[in-house]
């Protein structure tokens, strides 16, 4: 364990450290087989009396199965389904923010998606509000700042850029007193390279305001135990009252800043899973690869030269024979069993996305049940995006000379069933609406209310464009079969 200096900026939080294992896991499973081929001696246990060579070949000839991953995909997917948006009441100025909200020209939804995935993955993420830094910003006016292209800007902060934190209660709100960000500073190295310099962003909250200041690891100074100089600061924010970091929990918040990603556990299992697989894979191709055995060979000084093929001879001597050996194939259904086990733990887990049991014969409210529970931690997380973005939005109100009471409320989707309509439902609706079983308009009203149509569309619009169409096809059909039928009568005369 390496020992850290409190009296360094590159002390990193106790709470931090703890859950690094927690994280790496969990970063591992959503990269997928790459990263767990690329350090399998974190997430593979090594067989007794393995060499490093076997270990290596044991660890990489099974890929990772994608639950984690893919229950993580499906979760954004289900929150982002709806984008998050500004209330209709938001002041012009927040429109035009949530436009570009990170001077990259990405919108406020665009944004919030890589931010709600970090909560997710990591149990934490955060947003910075940044401001340009200027000459005595108090001075600037709200017209000149935005001549100037001057603005608040947000920065996405993934927990492993969060090195420590002190908090503290003032009034009936726990707020940050510190907070270290990890920093970078690029140098030109040659004609086209460059180096990346390590270094930390240090932001203090005092009685007299924040203030933020940066520092920078000394070249040549080795990662463990360098020393760092203080190169900007301590500069007086000029706006918030607080430190402009608005925290995202995507896990069950344990304290400020602190909160495990939320499907560990479905973590466990899938690397249990590629635990499992590896040792099977690794048997299976010992037991599908039969061994040659020369049983009663006269001459153990010079054993047989063995090449396997169909134009190859083996000459064996005097009472000499050879035959094939091989595993008993049931030798390995034990592990397929197990594995199948995990994959349905897993799918209990995942929230339903993996291998649910279609053919289990469901009431309409037990699935709703099992929805509400399968998503109870999803909407959780989905309520922690939204107090982020509108924390981070009352920082930004705070930088344009507002109040952070002036921003607006912004709208998340946070509860979620099963009511969208699947492909085969909508086939079938279809093929009743052409067949005039059921109207345009019923069928319009089933899809709208199936999430495939949004809220947003107006259905008598639609029922008169559709209904139109129809008309017209009718008529072409009609008109069609009445040059077929003059055609043949002509024919027949």
């Amino acid at each position: 364990m390496i020992t850290q200096d409190p009296n360094k900026p590159s002390w990193r939080h106790p709470a931090a450290v703890a859950l690094d294992d927690k994280r790496a896991r969990s970063r591992a499973l959503i990269a997928g087989t790459d990263a767990i081929h690329a350090d399998p001696a974190r997430f593979l246990p090594k067989w007794p009396g393995e060499d490093q060579d076997a270990f290596l070949r044991r660890a990489r000839l099974t890929e990772v199965y994608g639950a984690y991953a893919r229950t993580l995909e499906a979760s954004e997917g289900l929150v982002f389904a709806e984008p998050p948006a500004l209330d209709d009441t938001a002041a012009p100025a927040f429109v035009e923010l949530a436009e570009d909200v990170d001077g990259y020209g990405n919108a406020l939804a665009v944004f919030a998606r890589p931010v709600f995935h970090d909560g997710l993955a990591d149990g934490v993420s955060g947003i910075l509000v940044d401001f340009p830094t200027v000459e005595n910003p108090a001075a600037v006016s709200l017209a000149q700042a935005r001549a100037n292209g001057l603005r608040p800007y947000f920065v996405r902060i993934p927990a492993g850029a969060v090195v420590n934190w002190r908090s503290a209660r003032i009034g009936a709100e726990e707020v940050l007193t510190l907070l270290v960000l990890t920093d970078g500073f690029t140098e030109d190295d040659g004609a086209w390279g460059f180096t990346v310099v390590p270094g930390f962003r240090v932001y203090r909250r005092t009685a007299e305001g924040v203030t933020v200041e940066r520092w920078r690891q000394r070249t040549g100074t080795a990662a463990v135990g360098a020393e760092f100089d203080m190169i900007e600061g301590p500069t007086a924010i000029v706006g918030p009252r607080e430190i402009p970091f608005a925290i995202n929990y995507g896990g069950r918040m344990q304290d400020t800043l602190v909160a495990s990603p939320p499907l560990d556990q479905l973590g466990w299992l899938n690397l249990g899973h590629y635990r499992v697989s590896a040792d099977h894979r690794t048997l299976m191709s010992v037991a599908h690869a039969p061994t040659v055995c020369v049983e009663r060979w006269g001459d153990p000084d010079n054993p047989p030269k063995i090449a396997i093929g169909p134009y190859s001879l083996i000459t064996l001597i005097g009472e000499a024979t050879a035959k094939f050996l091989q595993a008993d194939p049931d030798a390995l259904a034990a592990s397929e069993r197990t594995m199948a086990r995990q994959e349905q733990q897993m799918a209990a887990l995942g929230m339903a996305f993996l291998a649910r049991d279609k053919a289990r014969d469901e009431t309409a409210t037990g699935r709703r049940l099992d929805a509400a529970a399968d998503f109870a931690t999803l909407g959780t997380a989905a309520d922690g995006l939204k107090d982020c973005l509108e924390r981070a939005l009352g920082f930004a109100a705070e930088f344009m000379g507002m109040s952070a009471a002036d921003a607006p409320a912004v709208s998340v989707s946070t509860t979620y069933d099963e009511s969208r309509l699947d492909a085969q439902t909508i086939t079938a609706l279809s093929n009743l609406a052409t067949a005039k079983q059921i109207t345009v308009r019923t069928l319009l009203e089933e899809l709208q209310r199936g999430r495939v149509i949004s809220e947003a569309v107006n259905l008598d619009d639609e029922e008169t464009a559709a209904l139109a169409a129809q008309a017209v096809e009718t008529e072409q059909r009609q008109q069609a079969e009445a040059a077929a039928l003059a055609a043949a009568t002509a024919a027949g005369g």
